[in-house]
């Protein structure tokens, strides 16, 4: 998903354009409009965390708190890093402090850690192309066109169990740009509900963590079974899911285009333009993939967009123990059936060649026949 609830939840439809020409560097957004940066919180799904009260904000450069203090506003879906929780700024932060509870463990965390600021930049500022066209208000002025940069406004704390904490900067799309490991602390609990200690019971915590570790508070079969059988996946999101191998994408299908959309399990998200495919090869590596869109036009011109769910359980375990006793390139090879209904995947290099299994093969026309996007969630 790579981040696929947060895409759907800004209303951005993946597009890819026919025009041969966009924007250069020269005329990205963030010379029209000032630096404006908002910030959101998520754990795993069915793992959810409370943010402490008063005790997670920015710093800049000279220790002055910038932004406010962050709101208790948290996702649950490590791929869904969407919402707001505050810390609205004007500039980059230079450091972050957070104080947080994991309610599946009953621990707190705290991180008090300096921020990449010059990396935040020139992210924020080399942005991404849009994937449509959009009009902000009535009379066009904010008007932006298919392939034009806008920034990524948004910085994520993803905070998984055992206190790992992968940061990305979000928006249209995702880039990780730090990891961190919180410490474990503890706080009064009165002091954590914000009351007098005399408001406080015994067994008032205790009472507290069973309420929200219930099967029908967590939601998810999964992390509950692992939360109640002592089970949690420590390492599972902040690490596994970051480590990174150097392969690429080969799409085969005579009427395939070459661009191509990508979640990466790390969540970070991508729209490969055509002209970015060499550039895309050529990276050194990248994370295992959780899922992607494929698209296409049929011999009547009809748009037509693939989504293929990969599992984010055991892609990712595949992925690594295929590259472990070899660091040479391989390819993941798509190959899509001529009448698009069927899909084989296979991570190959000069050696060796296995199956990727996966979850979910669909194809559909693309809405109205205009713009470029699919429904993630399968």
């Amino acid at each position: 998903m790579p981040l696929r609830k947060l895409l759907l939840s800004l209303g951005i439809i993946l597009a890819l354009s026919g025009c041969s020409t966009h924007q250069s560097l020269g005329d990205i957004m963030r010379f029209k409009k000032p630096v404006e940066l908002h910030t959101a919180l998520s754990s795993p799904e069915g793992y959810p965390v409370i943010m402490a009260q008063g005790y997670n904000a920015y710093r800049d450069k000279n220790g002055k708190l910038m932004g406010g203090f962050f709101s208790n506003v948290t996702m649950q879906g490590w791929d869904v890093p969407n919402g707001t929780a505050g810390g609205e700024m004007e500039d980059y932060p230079h450091h972050v402090h957070l104080r947080w509870l994991s309610v599946a463990e009953n621990q707190f965390y705290e991180l008090d850690a300096d921020l990449p600021a010059e990396k935040i930049r020139q992210i924020y500022e080399e942005g991404f192309r849009a994937h449509d066209a959009q009009t902000y208000d009535p009379s066009t002025i904010n008007h932006v066109k298919i392939g034009d940069y806008e920034p990524l406004n948004g910085i994520c704390f993803l905070m998984a169990p055992g206190g790992g904490v992968q940061v990305n900067m979000i928006g249209g799309e995702g880039r990780e740009i730090g990891y961190y490991k919180a410490k474990k602390t503890d706080m009064p609990w009165h002091k954590f509900h914000n009351v007098t200690a005399d408001r406080i019971k015994p067994g008032d915590r205790e009472t507290y963590i069973e309420h929200l570790t219930t099967e029908e508070f967590i939601g998810n079969p999964v992390a509950y079974d692992q939360i109640k059988n002592h089970k949690i996946p420590y390492g599972l999101w902040d690490e596994v899911y970051r480590l990174r191998y150097p392969w690429h994408v080969e799409i085969v299908n005579p009427i395939a285009h070459k661009q191509h959309y990508i979640e990466y399990a790390n969540t970070e998200t991508f729209l490969v333009w055509e002209d970015q495919i060499a550039q895309d090869k050529a990276k050194p590596d990248r994370p295992a993939p959780a899922h992607m869109g494929i698209y296409f036009t049929n011999s009547s011109g009809v748009r037509l967009v693939g989504l293929l769910k990969f599992d984010v359980l055991k892609t990712p375990e595949l992925f690594k123990e295929f590259f472990k006793d070899s660091h040479g390139h391989a390819q993941l090879e798509i190959k899509v059936s001529d009448d698009l209904q069927h899909v084989e995947v296979k991570l190959k290099d000069s050696h060796r060649s296995v199956i990727v299994p996966y979850r979910i093969w669909k194809v559909k026309p693309v809405a109205g026949n205009s713009g470029w996007g699919f429904d993630t969630t399968g």
